[in-house]
C-alpha cells in the first residue's frame, strides 16, 4: 500500500498532473494579487499587473483560485463556470 503510493504513484503525479501550464488569469483578473500571496509553493508571480505561474510544479491546492475575489483563476476548461468554495472557518484574504 503505502510503499506503493510513496515510490511509485507520488512521482508520477508530481510529474504529469502539477503542471502550471493550465493556469491563466481571465480578463476579470484585476491584478489584486491575492493569489500570489495566498500561493503556498510560491511558483505565482505578478507580471505587469497580472499574475504569471513561473514554475513548472506546483501543490496544486488551488489556493489562487478560490481565493480569487473576481474568480478570474481558471485551471483550463474544468474550472470555467464553477464555484469556489473556501472552508466556513478559514477566513478570506482581502
Amino acid at each position: 500500500g503505502g510503499t506503493f503510493l510513496s515510490n511509485v504513484v507520488n512521482p508520477l503525479f508530481r510529474r504529469f498532473a502539477t503542471k502550471t501550464k493550465p493556469f491563466y488569469p481571465t480578463v476579470d483578473c484585476i491584478g489584486c494579487g491575492i493569489c500570489a500571496y495566498v500561493c503556498p509553493s510560491g511558483c505565482i508571480k505578478m507580471t505587469a499587473g497580472v499574475p504569471v505561474w513561473e514554475e513548472d510544479h506546483c501543490y496544486m491546492c488551488m489556493s489562487c483560485l478560490q481565493h480569487c475575489p473576481r474568480q478570474a483563476i481558471q485551471y483550463g476548461r474544468r474550472t470555467a463556470n464553477k464555484g469556489r468554495y473556501l472552508h466556513p472557518d478559514y477566513r478570506k484574504k482581502e
